[in-house]
């Protein structure tokens, strides 16, 4: 019978996860506090490279969202616009600030992020920002109640 380190490694793992993530979790705290000054550097040192990561996460996130809410491709449910730029999630039934609020997620990406971990949940729909500014002051008539 051969060791199968993995399976090993795995069972370990299950058997005292509670102790290695108080573990983990004091020891990244620990190490983050005395490499402080080393990490400030080395953003200060690839910021250009790093603000071009974000922005392509923060945009691939915004094109899953939309897509999934759209059927397809991103696309307003009302004008049919497929600007990318100036297409959003707006809330069906509104309260999308007490939501948010609540979760304690300021919104934008963060908020994009929550729904891909939830599975994406019902209650929204995209919207261009004029349909949205439209949709919150009821001057369309398909978005009356």
């Amino acid at each position: 019978m051969t060791f199968d380190k993995r399976k090993y490694v795995k069972e370990y793992y299950e058997k005292h996860k509670e102790h290695l993530l108080v573990y983990h979790r004091e020891y990244n705290k620990i190490w983050f506090q005395k490499n402080k000054r080393r990490i400030a550097d080395k953003h200060r040192l690839h910021k250009e490279e790093r603000n071009k990561m974000d922005l392509q996460r923060r945009k691939k996130v915004k094109i899953e969202a939309l897509s999934h809410y759209s059927g397809g491709i991103p696309k307003c449910s009302f004008c049919g616009t497929t600007e990318l730029v100036i297409l959003c999630l707006d809330h069906i039934n509104g309260g999308g600030r007490t939501e948010r609020r609540k979760l304690g997620i300021s919104g934008g990406v963060n908020f994009l992020s929550y729904l891909r971990s939830h599975n994406y949940p019902e209650g929204y729909q995209v919207l261009c920002y004029n349909c949205n500014a439209r949709k919150t002051f009821s001057e369309l008539p398909a978005f009356q109640p």
